[in-house]
């Protein structure tokens, strides 16, 4: 189990390129947009909209990788008369957790979001769409849960002993800020496109625990998503995602196919789809719409050299997303799945 465990942390590192170590990441980013695009701060039809998130990764490692997410956002519409609404303002908050490893490092971050959708013409089917977010976060390590050398007694281990580690910290606070631009365009009734650019960490806040100068790297990232109708109640949703962090990339490509239960504009609906990301996993998912309400749930089967560590378990992934007082869906933004 050691040998796994020990393994599973050089792969990881070995292979970052295709892991995203240093940030929060999901096979369901579509679902929660306004966590990693400013943008997508209240886009939507409705007055406001609740998301929340989970993601369990490789369980069979000692200590797996666990993730919670949770955002809140609002609409303001502006203007007047028929063209109120077409141009608003989105503003929210959001709340991350993750933790991970023997040490169970914790990182937890809470911030807040605003942006501005500008219509393109005066029916509203177009806008484009500017947003920036500041985020307050916390790492936190225990140390109690580690082992060091200065421990270690003819005797045997003896935690009551000093670690002899001066310039580890247990914890330290840091400031993030991130900004974005996105675009939304309708090409008929009941097709759209739209794509999102973020870039994360633009002031490289600095996160050590080991008193070093150590700061997240600058994280780009971008998605182009669409809508295209295929005759009666259903739909495709394809979308490509890229991010990318020092050596680190990740190219996430797929489609979700949307089924009405029956022919009502706001009928239910049943979800799945098949994605991948690239030298790193497949992903299949499943979903539906009632109401105002949307679930999803994925799982990420490993494709990468990681696979030797995890006993080829992957990442589990749950979404729950809830608009409340939804108008007359006169923007049909794009859909969270």
């Amino acid at each position: 189990m050691i040998r796994r465990s020990l393994l599973a942390v050089f792969l990881l590192f070995a292979f970052g390129g295709n892991a995203e170590a240093q940030d929060l990441h999901s096979a369901q980013e579509y679902a929660l947009a306004p966590i990693w695009y400013p943008t997508a701060t209240g886009r939507f039809d409705g007055l406001y909209r609740i998301g929340l998130g989970y993601r369990d990764q490789w369980r069979s490692v000692p200590v797996p990788f666990q993730t919670l997410v949770l955002y809140n956002d609002w609409t303001l519409p502006l203007g007047k008369g028929p063209q109120r609404g077409n141009s608003r303002f989105g503003f929210g908050w959001q709340a991350t957790g993750d933790r991970a490893g023997d040490g169970r490092l914790q990182t937890t971050e809470f911030g807040a979001q605003v942006a501005y959708h500008q219509a393109l013409s005066q029916e509203g089917n177009s806008f484009i769409s500017a947003g920036v977010g500041v985020n307050g976060g916390q790492k936190r390590l225990d140390l109690d849960r580690l082992v060091f050398d200065s421990q270690w007694t003819e005797l045997g281990f003896d935690p009551t002993l000093p670690n002899n580690e001066p310039n580890l910290q247990a914890q330290t606070g840091y400031l993030d800020v991130q900004a974005g631009l996105g675009l939304f365009v309708r090409t008929s009734r009941f097709n759209y496109i739209y794509a999102d650019a973020a870039l994360h960490h633009i002031n490289r806040p600095t996160v050590s625990l080991v008193g070093q100068q150590e700061t997240l790297g600058f994280r780009p990232m971008a998605a182009v998503g669409a809508r295209f109708a295929l005759g009666g109640t259903r739909a495709l949703l394809p979308r490509v995602q890229f991010s990318t962090q020092r050596e680190a990339r990740v190219i996430t490509a797929g489609t979700n196919l949307a089924f009405g239960l029956d022919y009502r504009p706001d009928a239910d609906q049943f979800i799945a789809g098949l994605w991948y990301r690239y030298n790193d996993a497949a992903i299949v998912n499943a979903g539906i719409k009632m109401g105002d309400w949307q679930f999803m749930a994925s799982y990420g089967i490993t494709a990468s050299p990681v696979t030797r560590a995890t006993n080829g378990n992957g990442a589990f992934e749950l979404t729950m997303i809830w608009v409340g007082k939804r108008p007359n869906r006169s923007l049909d933004c794009p859909n969270a799945f």
